[in-house]
Order: C-alpha cells, then sequence, then structure tokens
C-alpha cells in the first residue's frame, strides 16, 4: 500500500499533447499522456532518478483543435530544438507578431545553440540566443554547485 497519495486538479484552456509518432500533422491526445504527468511530477519533487508511482488521468475535452500547429521556440527559452527560432517584435504582446531567427531543418535532433541542422535567418539574434543559453547553463551550474554546498 502506498503511503502517499496526490490529487491535482488542473484546467487548461489550451493545450497540446503531440503524439509521438507523428512529426508532419501534430496529432494531440485529448488528455496528457501518463509520461508527461510522471515527468512533471518527477520536476515539481525535483527528483534526480525515477520514482515508480501508480497514476490516474481523468478528464473532460470539449473538442480537438485542427488549427496549424507551429513548433516554436522562443530566444529566451530553454528549449533548444524545436523546429522554428522566433523572436517577438514587441516581448510585451503576442499580437504584434515576431520574426524568425532560424528554422530547423529535420522533426527531430536539431539544436540552435550548437547550429546543427538549421537554416539561419538572423545570425545576430542566433548569436544573442546562444549567449543568453550559456548564460542559462552557467548560472544553473553555479545554483547546483550551491545546492550541494548547502548539504554539506
Amino acid at each position: 500500500m502506498k503511503d502517499k497519495l496526490l490529487r491535482i486538479k488542473l484546467h487548461q484552456n489550451k493545450a497540446n499533447y503531440k503524439k509521438e509518432e507523428t512529426s508532419e500533422n501534430k496529432m494531440t491526445y485529448p488528455l496528457p499522456p501518463y509520461s508527461t504527468i510522471i515527468g512533471a511530477i518527477h520536476n515539481a519533487c525535483n527528483y534526480k532518478e525515477y520514482k515508480d508511482m501508480d497514476i490516474s488521468i481523468q478528464g473532460r475535452f470539449q473538442s480537438l483543435g485542427k488549427e496549424m500547429y507551429k513548433d516554436q521556440t522562443f530566444l529566451n527559452n530553454v528549449m533548444d530544438d524545436r523546429g522554428i527560432l522566433v523572436k517577438l517584435k514587441n516581448p510585451d504582446t503576442f499580437n504584434e507578431g515576431y520574426k524568425i531567427i532560424a528554422k530547423a531543418l529535420k522533426p527531430q535532433e536539431n539544436s540552435f545553440k550548437n547550429r546543427t541542422t538549421i537554416d539561419i535567418y538572423d545570425e545576430e539574434e542566433l548569436k544573442e540566443y546562444i549567449r543568453i543559453c550559456n548564460l542559462r547553463e552557467f548560472y544553473q551550474k553555479k545554483s547546483d554547485d550551491f545546492k550541494i554546498l548547502k548539504k554539506v
């Protein structure tokens, strides 16, 4: 018998839980798959290794959208392998549009930071993205080092 129980109630106006076997049409599951929930719980609890858990996903959805899906990474985001690297023209609103910095050439195994299988549209903005990624990694390492020192 499990000694801990967690119940989470969530509401999302819009979500996409892409089926991994689809690369072009971006089909979605109506509710999040088990792996998404387990990954989110591991991340929220800061687990460094896999913890076995029994989960149940229950819910309703009103419809499955049929709109065009774009897999985008914003210049200040942590994701490095999405289909298009963009920078918002006006960071306070999505309505002003965005500028395309680079595009991935394959469905997987791309990297804007490492310049792997991408078309570059704006070299200077891509350099800014890489600088931000390097800073993020630097401060994450410092944070991890601090956590280790704090435990000692």
